[in-house]
């Protein structure tokens, strides 16, 4: 991937320690078929990208970013759009819980385009030793889960995107 420098000081500078990679365990997912790591450039700038698994059932955006001068300027509603229009499938995203301004911010931009805020507890592993799990929230496009598609969704996020069994987690 020829922006992945780039993509990578988004993508750091965007998410906690807990909500991302290493670098060399970022790189390496690149060769995986079903991930895929989609810029977003507009007039040969790089605006921001999105860090999306291809599982079974569903898309799950892993990362989802927009470079921070370029924020708050309709980009991400583009990028999200262009996706909507694309999948084929069901998609689903991790969203802290709206316990502050920016989590609610980021849940209401979710809603207003068609994702809907699961309730069921979920919990995202560490990605690497040395990090906690993490209790967040999952949304879902087009519509809300049922328990029993929750309970599956989780099952393949935990085995695909974070490597371990459900029954691994505390």
């Amino acid at each position: 991937m020829n922006n992945f420098e780039e993509i990578w000081e988004i993508y750091m500078e965007a998410f906690p320690i807990d909500e991302r990679r290493s670098r060399i365990k970022q790189w390496r997912l690149l060769d995986n078929p079903q991930y895929k790591m989609k810029p977003y450039v507009k007039e040969g700038q790089l605006i921001g990208f999105m860090g999306i698994w291809e599982l079974p059932l569903f898309a799950f955006i892993e990362h989802f970013a927009i470079k921070k001068e370029f924020r708050g300027s309709g980009y991400g509603t583009e990028m999200l759009k262009e996706l909507l229009k694309s999948s084929g499938s069901g998609i689903i995203l991790e969203v802290e819980p709206p316990e502050n301004k920016v989590a609610q911010d980021r849940i209401a931009f979710y809603q207003r385009h068609g994702f809907v805020l699961n309730t069921y507890d979920y919990v995202q592993p560490p990605y690497e030793d040395g990090q906690k799990y993490l209790p967040l929230l999952l949304m879902s496009f087009p519509e809300m889960l049922t328990k029993e598609a929750f309970d599956e969704a989780v099952e393949m996020i935990y085995k695909f995107v974070y490597e371990i069994s459900v029954g691994e987690t505390p």
